[in-house]
């Protein structure tokens, strides 16, 4: 570029005209890919920032440099300005002078011209690359990229396994309830004998809490949760009574010597027991969930063994955490025939018991037992709609695992890459807690055997998604999806499924708006922005 031409694109900027370019490179990817147009603007040198976007130009390089403002410097008593590509790993030999610089730097992005931008409604548009949800008072048809934060939720990033502190315990396959659609298929003959032994129930333990007391000496001045001991089953957790005890006491025992902060010992239970068994889960648990599809439908859905009713036995148990004050958490499956019942249930749940924390709702997935079930096919339309009533109702308090909107990093499930260990009925470690010798992907998901004195991990299960998933609107939160439920299901059955968490994650995106505190306000162009970030819904 001439002396020339630059002067004359430089006064046509300063009197108020920008300049259209056509950006080559990857210097700014993502900000800006290659081939994106970007239009430079007039703007006054010493009002610059840090994280500004400007335009340069260098004799020697003899074209512009579109790259961002890292640090400002002073030589010699006079402003300068440190830049760096955002793709860079590096920032510019170059310092830029007031005479390099030529204008701020707008970006605009529009649907075609990006596979990262996906329309919710016609002013409403999800940023897939910056995690964040951009409203406008009128019709978006381009994003003002330059408005928009850095990324505010960063994915997790790979754990470290052997400092693992949340543990899944499946005692065994065992239930004294039978559920028309159970998944794990509890209580099948051929698993009734498999049992967890108590020695791996104290060594499990031992090794999560161990690794939280490491953690805290590795980050002593940050605040680093307790080790998350979670109870549930293949089947009941209660009907193994004296593993249960085992569980209990080997905690107890632990958080004498370390501290009752070290540990946190959670249970989910379907409530089918006496009194005095909902007594001892009460005073040592600190957290309990319940299994209970709602009082419209429990009985007939998840019917008892020896024919009493189990919604009964449900509110003898919520009653007595009433008078205990212990807060519970609900867990309901829906099925075609629960669904018209959904909102009632819901409504009697939170009116009827003050202790009742939150209430977790899922549709019913023809997986295991419930694949040849006799059980009313769900319309995931009509349950979207359904969920969105009740959870715009109670909105902090409703949950399903396509609203919780956390970052799954390419993984379908957060245990995969460090999250949670599982000690399984057979007796050895998994990362999964659906996974079972009958499984293809059995093998690859056992991350220890046990056979040595302290337990050795040594197997790191990492699971790919489907290519043809990555440029899906759920991809960062769904990543496929459970590759061992996926199995059960046929080409169409998957689409369906993959239809309804779409559809969730839409739902959820349009419910953030309207139900969230906003970030930022921004005015640009007589429009005002308002930019939502996408926190995760803690349990």
């Amino acid at each position: 570029m001439s002396e020339l031409l630059l002067n004359l694109l430089k006064e046509r900027i300063r009197q108020g005209g920008d300049v259209s370019v056509e950006l080559s490179g990857h210097s700014m990817y993502p900000t800006i890919r290659d081939g994106e147009k970007i239009t430079i603007e007039y703007y006054d040198f010493e009002e610059v920032q840090v994280n500004d976007i400007i335009a340069c130009y260098f004799k020697n390089i003899k074209h512009f440099v579109i790259h961002r403002v890292v640090n400002i410097d002073f030589i010699h008593g006079k402003r300068v300005l440190m830049t760096k590509g955002d793709n860079n790993d590096y920032v510019d030999a170059h310092a830029v002078k007031s005479h390099n610089f030529v204008g701020m730097v707008k970006v605009w992005r529009t649907e075609k011209m990006s596979e990262d931008i996906y329309y919710l409604a016609p002013n409403v548009v999800y940023i897939k690359d910056r995690k964040c949800v951009l409203k406008c008072d009128a019709a978006i048809s381009s994003i003002p990229v330059d408005i928009l934060p850095d990324k505010i939720n960063e994915c997790h990033k790979k754990a470290n396994r052997t400092l693992t502190t949340e543990l899944i315990i499946l005692l065994s396959y065992k239930c004294n309830l039978d559920c028309i659609y159970c998944s794990n298929n509890s209580g099948k003959d051929d698993k009734l004998d498999i049992t967890v032994k108590a020695e791996n129930i104290i060594k499990a333990i031992t090794f999560v809490i161990k690794n939280a007391l490491l953690s805290r000496k590795i980050k002593p001045h940050s605040f680093v949760k307790p080790a998350r001991i979670f109870v549930s089953g293949g089947g009941e957790p209660t009907v193994e009574w004296n593993l249960l005890t085992v569980i209990v006491d080997t905690v107890s025992s632990l958080k004498k010597e370390y501290g009752n902060d070290i540990a946190e010992l959670s249970i989910l239970t379907n409530a089918q027991m006496c009194e005095d068994k909902a007594d001892y889960l009460i005073n040592n648990f600190d957290k309990i969930a319940i299994s209970c599809d709602g009082f419209s439908i429990q009985d007939k859905q998840r019917p008892r063994k020896d024919l009493k009713s189990s919604k009964e036995q449900i509110k003898m148990f919520l009653n007595k955490l009433d008078k205990y004050n212990k807060e519970v958490s609900i867990r309901m499956t829906v099925t075609g025939e629960a669904l018209p019942y959904l909102q009632d249930d819901v409504d009697y749940f939170f009116g009827s018991f003050s202790v009742i924390r939150d209430i977790i709702i899922e549709p019913f997935v023809h997986v295991g037992r419930g694949k040849d079930a006799n059980v009313k096919k769900l319309d995931y339309n009509d349950f979207v709609a359904k969920f969105d009533v009740v959870v715009r109702k109670y909105y902090k308090n409703v949950y399903n695992s396509a609203s919780l909107l956390e970052f799954t990093n390419g993984y379908p499930c957060q245990r995969l890459f460090g999250i949670s260990l599982v000690l399984s009925p057979y007796n050895v470690i998994t990362c999964c807690d659906t996974v079972t010798p009958e499984s293809s992907f059995w093998e690859s998901m056992i991350v220890s055997s046990l056979e040595d004195e302290k337990i050795k991990i040594t197997n790191d299960y990492i699971y790919s998604a489907p290519e043809s998933c990555k440029a899906c609107i759920a991809f960062e939160f769904c990543a496929g999806g459970c590759p061992i439920h996926l199995s059960d299901l046929n080409d169409n059955e998957k689409e369906e499924f993959c239809k309804y968490r779409r559809d969730m994650l839409k739902t959820e995106l349009l419910r953030r708006v309207d139900l969230s505190e906003k970030v930022e306000s921004i005015e640009y162009d007589k429009k005002n922005y308002t930019v939502y970030s996408l926190p995760r819904k803690e349990l």
